[in-house]
Parts: C-alpha cells; sequence; structure tokens
C-alpha cells in the first residue's frame, strides 16, 4: 500500500539496491526503485486503487511518490504467483 491505498504491481525486474524492506529507493521514468532487504525491485507497470495499470513512471506523474517513503504490505498479503 502507499499512503493507505492499495498499490497493484503487475511487472518487476531485479536489481542491486538493498535497505529497509518496502524503503523506496528511487522513482524515474523507468519506474520505483524499492528495497527488499537483499536487493531491491524496480517496479514498472502498477495500478493505484481504482486506476487502471500504468507504467511506473507514467503513474508516477500523478503521485508525489519520493526516495525515501516507504510501500506498506498489508497482514496477509503476499506474492500471488500470477
Amino acid at each position: 500500500t502507499w499512503e493507505g491505498s492499495l498499490l497493484k504491481v503487475f511487472r518487476a525486474e531485479l536489481t542491486g539496491g538493498g535497505g529497509e524492506p518496502g524503503r523506496v529507493l528511487a522513482v524515474g521514468a523507468a519506474g520505483i526503485e524499492v528495497a527488499c532487504g537483499e536487493g531491491g525491485l524496480r517496479l514498472t507497470e502498477v495500478q493505484g486503487g481504482g486506476g487502471r495499470r500504468l507504467p511506473a513512471g507514467e503513474w508516477l506523474r500523478g503521485h508525489p511518490l519520493l526516495p525515501g517513503g516507504r510501500l506498506e504490505s498489508e497482514p496477509g498479503e503476499g506474492f500471488s504467483g500470477v
């Protein structure tokens, strides 16, 4: 989740970044890089609550997510394998 709203991830790629899980490391046209403890993920296609699927760089234009911010996981949520 981001600021209490569901943020679904449809595409991501591995990166070398690391740190506190959920911490936003970088944002830009290529996507949203998030720390995963060991390594990181660059989210490249996302869907905000009530919105449509978008390239992450496009989604960022309407959402002020900044490096240092945090994405949270809801209890019981996890990888769905989809």
